[in-house]
């Protein structure tokens, strides 16, 4: 009896899947409310590293598997990946903030373990997992909304003052967005029946509204709209969808804006008046700055203020000044590539929920890391496993 190697580690990834993301949501708010000690920190941290750990043995067999499916892909991402290393590495040791070393170490270990998670995730369509994942976003919808109407608050980690919880043991209300976000993405794209699309979309769109994550909640809805469009294609009831993405947003501003027009999420219709705004075109003009002084190799590490590694430029230019201008184009080519390798297999594939979760996957990480996200933002290293996994199962079948 012929056992396929491949069948373990893509097994394992549903099991990772539900470690990695839902878990860190039940985890923090659990700590949040005072059940459970912060014996995990913020938790992200360390269950990517046992992630990384968990697809180590399997390094070779999945390199040659991405060779298998796309020779150029692999060897472009390798390259992006191999001089993130080298830069990281050289460093070291050099005059450079270890807290920036360490910052970069842990963006080449998300790299190494969300690729790969989403590479093995994406060669089964996971039916089980993804009305778990519905369950999942439905209590967690409806805990927001028992917040929201009971407590007035706006605001994921709103009870920890009450109980007196450090927050920086907490991963925080972007982490907790991140997470949901791709929960959200995945359960939409597994679920068949329309109605119950339009309610999740509607309950997930409020609940990330709800954590604080603007840019994720404008990525979410950009993403559902656009996919829609592109469905009309393949069945004119998709667009009927997209009026009703698009008539949630809009009468959800009108009541939100009545209701909450002095609150944080709001500021994203008058970025003007907003100070966190401000403050990341501050550090975009920094890292422009920065590398016209250092145009081709950038200046790695000069976000770094003491061990405050969070002075980087929001959006794709903190590639360009921590890792030099060939990883920047790299990193650019890459996010384009995989968007449009998700986009075209979409428009070819016509009941595939597994190019549906990789299109939107690819969407949301282009979007975000051109307008809002900075390089150490790991959730395109999952959207290309995503679809190189999605790439392998085309063109070789499921493990």
């Amino acid at each position: 009896m012929k056992i396929n190697k491949l069948t373990f580690p893509t097994n394992l990834s549903s099991y990772l899947f539900f470690l990695v993301f839902p878990t860190l949501i039940i985890y923090n708010l659990l700590v949040a409310n005072g059940y459970i000690p912060t014996f995990l920190g913020g938790y992200f941290g360390a269950i990517i590293g046992f992630t990384a750990i968990c697809y180590l043995p399997f390094f070779l067999l999945s390199t040659n598997e991405n060779i298998k499916t796309s020779l150029n892909l692999t060897l472009f991402g390798l390259g992006a990946l191999l001089l993130a290393i080298l830069v990281t590495a050289s460093s070291f040791f050099s005059n450079v903030s270890i807290h920036a070393v360490e910052q970069s170490a842990l963006m080449i270990v998300m790299w190494f373990a969300l690729y790969n998670l989403g590479f093995f995730f994406n060669q089964i369509e996971h039916k089980k997992l993804s009305k778990y994942m519905l369950v999942f976003c439905f209590l967690f919808c409806f805990y927001l909304i028992y917040q929201f109407f009971f407590t007035g608050n706006l605001g994921f980690l709103q009870k920890t003052e009450i109980n007196s919880v450090d927050e920086t043991n907490l991963s925080g209300y972007q982490a907790i967005a991140r997470n949901f976000l791709i929960i959200s993405l995945f359960t939409y794209s597994f679920t068949q029946n329309k109605y119950i699309q339009i309610l999740l979309l509607g309950l997930c769109a409020f609940a990330i509204f709800s954590i604080g994550a603007r840019s994720e909640m404008v990525a979410f809805i950009l993403s559902l709209i656009t996919l829609n469009l592109i469905l009309i294609f393949r069945n004119k009831a998709n667009f009927i969808t997209s009026i009703v993405i698009i008539s949630i947003f809009i009468f959800g501003f009108m009541f939100f804006n009545s209701q909450f027009s002095d609150s944080r999420q709001l500021e994203i219709f008058d970025l003007q008046q907003s100070s966190s705004w401000s403050v990341r075109q501050q550090l975009q003009e920094n890292a422009i700055q920065t590398i016209s002084n250092n145009w081709f190799w950038g200046d790695f590490g000069s976000h770094a203020n003491g061990d405050n590694v969070g002075n980087y430029s929001h959006n794709v230019l903190s590639a360009y000044v921590n890792f030099g201008l060939i990883f920047f184009v790299t990193y650019l080519i890459l996010n384009f590539l995989f968007l449009a390798i998700s986009f075209f297999k979409l428009l070819s594939n016509k009941n595939s929920q597994v190019w549906i979760f990789s299109f939107l996957m690819c969407f949301v990480s282009f979007f975000l890391v051109i307008t809002t996200k900075p390089v150490f933002w790991p959730v395109p290293f999952f959207a290309w496993g995503l679809v190189m996994g999605a790439l392998r199962m085309e063109k070789f079948g499921s493990p």
